[in-house]
């Protein structure tokens, strides 16, 4: 039975669900720097407390979340005193 017949929409590329993720994890970062209680965070003093080029910060927080890696994120995340990635959402 086709993926049609069973209502069943394809799976997506990996690709796009990738590119998704990273977008989202942008914005929301956006979102906590800018209303952040210690904050609003400049992307340069953001970039300082988590040991990150502003470059970097710069281009995570691009529309499409260019250059985000596990290790920026962890960065990040700690030096806005996020602990659990389920304060995330």
């Amino acid at each position: 039975m086709d993926q049609e017949a069973t209502g069943m929409s394809p799976p997506r590329p990996l690709d796009g669900l990738v590119h998704e993720t990273k977008a989202d994890i942008a914005r929301r970062l956006r979102r906590i720097r800018r209303h952040h209680p210690e904050g609003p965070f400049s992307l340069a003093k953001l970039a300082d407390l988590a040991g990150v080029s502003k470059r970097t910060l710069t281009s995570v927080e691009s529309d499409d979340g260019a250059n985000l890696t596990i290790g920026t994120l962890v960065k990040v995340a700690h030096s806005l005193g996020i602990q659990r990635c389920a304060q995330w959402s």
